[in-house]
């Protein structure tokens, strides 16, 4: 079986590395050349790749970013001249999921519903982004959406074992496993590492993941240590034990894996769980969320592979084999700056326009005030602090004004004064 992969929606540039491994890593023994996993923007783009690919390879997957994922499903069937039909089992399991609010949109049933007639759907249990292999002639078109959880649960729990069943192969349905196993053990390769485990319940299914591996065996110690959570937040929780085993055990890195966390009462709740990596310098936290599709085995068995992820780029880091992220810049308020900067030179030129009326006029404080501000105002003011009602009847006026003040001036004070 010689299989091409064509990635729509992204450019090579933009190309994810370990999404890039991965797909490597599970088809490697089948892909039909070094170039066979290609990224383009638009379909239209790939125009000529597609038509090279149906005539080097038997198999050719189609992976498509989900914000497109309808259109270019539907310009491919056309293209292939196959057809687009809703099915009807796929559209309950969706609308399920995303609401029956959804009913009567066509774009959502174009992007989770509609595949060719007689073809092998691949979707999971929440109905949505169904993919797809056609077969016609000795050729076989795999639409699948491009999302790396799902795609990887869709990978191994369906289109491998389809592709297995109808070209009697054997593509190994761990092969996901077993890429971020190795490149872990490869980033501790001969460097005299150890990693510490903390040993939370986590810690047994982490131990599962990597079994197999010698390098991890001999490198991967697991401490039988793990103290009580009580009301500590979960990611300081993760950061204190990550620290505390690589103490108990002298290593150079610890790690912690929490429990699975569950917002709700119900299995299909979201869960979370919480990661992290100490070394000497830092202690680095991963949260992941589960997704619908997601029981919690395959749940956690995804956390133990981002756990691998985020130690071999710890690891690479540390021993100058990747470059460490560049902080994100902060940026300047510029629009602040020179809003602030407006506001001075306005005000220099209102106390430049008052001197001047002063000097002109040869004016007194007091004969300024009377002059301008006691046409919006029922008081005069004298320099010592006296007041006087400038017009008849105005004394009721004048009351509520100054309690109206008092009551002003004393909320400021107790607001200065619970502040500080």
């Amino acid at each position: 079986m010689n299989i091409k992969i064509i990635v729509l929606g992204i450019d090579g540039s933009q190309a994810d590395v370990s999404y890039d491994d991965m797909l490597f890593g599970v088809f490697a023994e089948h892909l039909a050349d070094n170039d066979s996993v290609l990224y383009f923007p638009t379909l239209k783009d790939a125009t000529v790749a597609v038509s090279k690919a149906f005539t080097e390879a038997d198999t050719v997957i189609f992976l498509i970013k989900e914000e497109r994922y309808g259109a270019d499903k539907r310009l491919l069937c056309k293209a292939l001249g196959l057809s687009f039909e809703t099915d009807a089992v796929i559209r309950a399991m969706a609308l399920h999921s995303a609401g029956d609010s959804f009913a009567e949109d066509a774009q959502f049933d174009e992007t989770h519903c509609r595949i060719p007639k007689g073809a092998k759907s691949f979707v999971l249990d929440d109905g949505l982004y169904a993919g797809f292999a056609a077969v016609k002639g000795t050729q076989t078109t795999v639409v699948l959406p491009m999302s790396p959880v799902r795609t990887s649960h869709l990978l191994v729990k369906q289109v491998i074992p389809y592709l297995n069943s109808s070209y009697n192969v054997e593509i190994p349905t761990d092969l996901i496993r077993r890429r971020y196993v190795g490149s872990f053990a490869n980033s501790i390769g001969g460097n005299d590492i150890s990693v510490a485990v903390s040993g939370t319940n986590s810690a047994k299914i982490f131990a599962e993941y990597i079994s197999g591996n010698t390098v991890l065996e001999n490198a991967v110690v697991f401490s039988g240590h793990a103290e009580p959570r009580r009301n500590v937040p979960p990611n300081e929780y993760v950061v204190s034990l990550s620290i505390t085993a690589a103490e108990l055990l002298g290593a150079p890195y610890g790690i912690a894996i929490s429990n699975a966390f569950y917002s709700g009462d119900s299995a299909d709740s979201e869960k979370t769980v919480y990661m992290a990596v100490t070394n000497d310098a830092e202690t680095v936290v991963r949260v992941v969320h589960s997704l619908p599709f997601e029981d919690v085995n395959d749940f956690m068995t995804r956390c133990c592979g981002e756990m691998c992820r985020l130690l071999t780029e710890t690891i690479e880091v540390d021993t100058g084999v990747r470059e460490r992220p560049a902080p994100p810049k902060k940026k300047k308020n510029t629009g602040l700056v020179a809003a602030i900067f407006v506001v001075i030179i306005m005000l220099a030129g209102v106390v430049g326009y008052g001197a001047s009326v002063f000097k002109t006029n040869n004016y007194s404080l007091k004969e300024w005030y009377n002059t301008y501000i006691s046409k919006y105002s029922h008081y005069t003011f004298d320099l010592d602090g006296t007041s006087a009602v400038t017009g008849e009847n105005k004394t009721e006026e004048k009351t509520e004004s100054n309690s109206v003040s008092v009551s002003s001036t004393e909320n400021d004070v107790s607001e200065k004064v619970s502040k500080s």
